[in-house]
């Protein structure tokens, strides 16, 4: 066989290295952090500003602390901000529990303004000038249907909590126990009421009718003579201080 003379010891030695070092480095690569040369030395790490910053302490080994437990915590405690105040809306946000008692009483105060509880919850409406002119007509309901009588109202003033609705069918209310054949609006009649005393005729003819009587008993109302003001005499003037009782005595008084 061959002798140790005859073996090459350090071209072994070589092709051994060869192999392992890969071995080696990747064995430090997970060891050991990588490091990087940016090319700043410690005399950079400063930050220009107040002479009250300090540098940065580049020293600082890794779970050491320097300060002492009373210490940190009385740092702590006067450099804590003061918390900010979250909307309760913001979800994830870490907010106190808070009593949101008066906050449902003031929403409970805006619902009970905008609906009447005792009235069916009637809602409040906006008085445009189409709804007034709804509530004129509504007013006006006893000229409109003659043989019909309605009470007058209390109140002048428009309401500020009702209902609109819209009648639907075509041949009016259906019989008892059987349902209405139809849902619809009916297209020929008027949208609305005023529309609709608008386009009957009965109505019309009885409005022309008493607007022609009120405007025949005025005229001779006017032309009678009957509640003509006549004109004031001297014993209806005023009698106050500097009034016709002083200038009467001024001229007596002149004339003797």
């Amino acid at each position: 066989g061959p002798t140790d003379e005859d073996i090459d010891f350090d071209a072994v030695a070589k092709k051994a290295v060869q192999a392992i070092e890969p071995l080696l480095i990747q064995v430090k690569l997970r060891d050991e952090p990588i490091g990087l040369e940016v090319g700043l030395s410690k005399s950079d790490l400063y930050i220009t500003g107040p002479s009250k910053m300090k540098e940065f302490d580049t020293n600082v080994v890794p779970g050491e602390f320097n300060l002492s437990i009373d210490a940190y915590s009385e740092g702590f405690e006067a450099a804590m901000p003061s918390m900010p105040k979250f909307r309760r809306e913001v979800r994830g946000a870490r907010v106190r529990p808070v009593n949101d008692d008066h906050i449902k009483s003031k929403q409970a105060k805006k619902a009970k303004k905008k609906t009447l509880k005792q009235w069916g919850d009637l809602p409040r409406q906006k008085m445009t000038p189409e709804v007034r002119k709804e509530w004129e007509a509504i007013q006006l309901r006893a000229t409109i249907d003659p043989t019909r009588f309605y009470k007058a109202n209390d109140s002048k003033r428009p309401p500020k909590y009702f209902a609109m609705a819209t009648e639907v069918g075509g041949g009016g209310l259906a019989a008892a126990g059987i349902e209405a054949t139809s849902w619809d609006v009916n297209p020929r009649k008027g949208r609305s009421l005023l529309d609709e005393v608008m386009r009957d005729r009965q109505t019309q003819d009885w409005s022309s009718k008493k607007y022609a009587e009120a405007q025949s008993s005025h005229k001779a109302s006017r032309h009678s003579g009957h509640g003509k003001a006549r004109a004031a005499s001297s014993a209806a003037k005023s009698t106050r201080r500097g009034g016709a009782w002083k200038t009467k005595s001024k001229k007596k008084k002149g004339g003797k």
